[in-house]
């Protein structure tokens, strides 16, 4: 970094020299890039080489440093000035602060004292160009990050995290971030496009991002010419607020924001997509536009009952989404019957047990439809879990009923769901036949076979059948009259008695074989089972073996 840059300016060439032979043979980080003899000459030089100091007598010919102070501070503010001179007068000190000094020394100067104070300025000009290259960094990450923090302030105004604001802090806001919108009436809509899981659940991450930027593009291009404001509230779904001038009449907006709305689901439509829009009434606020894009988004929900591909008008429609309330008698007829879908023999129609379910007299809200849905797959998983089995294992991830109950957009659609569940879940079932269990118990022997000498749990039997361990249990002991684990003692016993009769393995040997730590814990559960310790065992049952080999032969 180059020094820092000090002009001398005196009408005394003597002073001139004298304060450039103490600078010069001083250490301090300046240098002296120039000198005059009086404040007009200084102002010239100054307008060709900006210094960062100017050290400067008061009184001088053609303009004194006074006068020289008042034309910096003007035309150069970052320049520090340091006053010197014989005269001491309380009113040149005074006058020297008020016109921005960074300094007052006194002549004859005393080079201790001067660089003493020369080198203080020299940090406060430090310091105060760390701080301007920090303010400029700051800047210029606000700069990059301005586009983010537009965003994420159009969502809160959507979201009403700004009703603490007033409207005129609203507006300053608006011009802070150069929206295009206009003070009068303010229209909301929520946009949402159809079916937009199905269109996305193929696509990688980055076509995923590509075709929202689209959606982004087509929404741009549409709006461009308007007085508006939007973002993406979640993905495929969007708020947009169109305003107008105070000359417009709020029949008027509302007719123009229709306009709009069918101008954005033609232009989906060239890409065969479909968007429904809920359109809010006109409101003057900004302050309410959170309430206007609820309202939106509670007239777009009313498309469950219109259909798809809609626009719908707030005052067109009535407030009909009270959630469903828990009717015990319909719970029960819907556990009632889902135990028969299930498990009847007969196989009962699914679709005509629906209409007792939605009963054409009742117009169901869509969060009541879902509930509903969500009661007979609840009931669905109790019924089955009561079988030790489990249907959200056995389904595939576009099947599993806790998410897509949530997706629903139309009554029809929960409706279909509903029955492809009901026929998916009675499939499962009748799967699982009377075959499979004794399938399950040759394999929970198999695996002890396998592993009796190590440690083997019930728990890890069913793992690694993908069963649960009741289940596991319960289907082996019906197969076979035994627990596993009763199962499994009395495996590693008949092993263990093999092994005594067979070999002279000593008994601690023998009881680590057959997957026993502990040897005494291995003669109680021997005895328990024979009637003998394994030593009784080896004698009375070894002896036996010899006799009746001695007598074969």
């Amino acid at each position: 970094m180059e020094p820092y840059k000090l002009l001398i300016v005196d009408d005394f060439f003597v002073e001139r020299e004298c304060v450039k032979d103490i600078v010069e043979q001083s250490s301090l980080d300046v240098a002296i890039i120039g000198e005059t003899s009086n404040g007009a000459d200084a102002l010239e030089f100054i307008r060709q080489v900006q210094p960062d100091f100017v050290l400067t007598d008061i009184e001088m010919p053609f303009m004194n440093g006074l006068q020289l102070a008042e034309h910096i501070n003007r035309l150069y503010p970052s320049i520090h000035i340091i006053f010197f001179t014989f005269y001491h007068k309380f009113e040149y000190a005074k006058q020297a602060v008020q016109l921005g000094a960074a300094s007052f020394i006194m002549k004859p100067i005393v080079e201790e004292e001067f660089l003493t104070e020369l080198d203080r300025i020299i940090e406060l000009r430090k310091r105060q160009q760390e701080s301007e290259a920090e303010e400029y960094r700051l800047k210029q990450l606000l700069a990059e990050s301005l586009p983010l923090m537009a965003t994420k302030w159009t969502k809160e105004l959507f979201m009403g995290l700004h009703k603490a604001l007033d409207e005129k802090w609203l507006w300053d806001c608006v011009q802070y971030y150069r929206f295009p919108l206009q003070r009068g009436m303010y229209v909301v809509l929520a946009v949402e496009m159809n079916g937009v899981e199905t269109c996305l659940s193929d696509m990688s991450i980055e076509q995923r991002e590509l075709f929202k930027l689209r959606w982004e593009d087509w929404l741009a291009e549409l709006l461009g010419s308007a007085s508006f404001l939007w973002c993406e509230t979640s993905e495929g779904q969007w708020a947009v607020l169109l305003s107008f001038n105070p000359e417009v009449e709020s029949d008027q907006a509302l007719e123009e924001s229709y306009k709009t709305a069918e101008d954005i689901m033609v232009r989906f439509e060239r890409e065969n997509l479909s968007v429904s829009i809920g359109i809010s009434e006109p409101i003057a606020l900004l302050a309410e536009v959170d309430r206007k894009y609820e309202q939106a988004k509670r007239a777009l929900r009313h498309k469950f009952h219109v259909g798809r591909g809609v626009m719908i008008s707030a005052s067109e429609v009535e407030e009909t989404d009270a959630l469903w309330e828990d009717d015990a008698g319909l719970l029960s007829v819907i556990r009632r019957d889902m135990q028969k879908l299930l498990f009847a023999d007969d196989s009962p129609d699914a679709a005509s047990y629906l209409e007792n379910w939605f009963p054409a007299n009742r117009i169901l809200s869509q969060a009541a439809a879902c509930n509903l849905c969500y009661a007979a797959a609840l009931y669905g998983q109790q019924l089955i879990s009561e079988w030790n089995e489990d249907l959200s294992s056995q389904f595939s991830a576009s099947k599993l009923p806790w998410d897509k109950m949530l997706r629903f957009e139309s009554l029809a659609e929960a409706k279909d769901w509903l029955i492809q569940y009901l026929l998916d879940a009675r499939s499962f079932i009748q799967q699982r036949s009377v075959a499979q269990t004794v399938i399950i118990a040759n394999k929970v022997k198999s695996l002890i076979s396998e592993r009796y000498a190590g440690t083997v749990t019930v728990k890890e039997i069913s793992e690694e059948l993908h069963y649960s361990p009741n289940y596991v249990n319960n289907v082996f002991k019906g197969e076979t009259g035994e627990t596993i684990l009763e199962y499994l003692t009395r495996f590693r016993i008949e092993q263990a008695k093999k092994l005594l009769l067979e070999t002279d393995r000593k008994i601690h040997d023998i009881t680590l074989a057959v997957g026993y730590h502990h040897e005494t814990y291995f003669r109680n559960v021997f005895r328990q089972y024979t009637g003998m310790s394994p030593k009784e065992y080896r004698e009375k049952m070894g002896g036996s073996q010899n006799r009746g080999h001695i007598h074969a032969n």
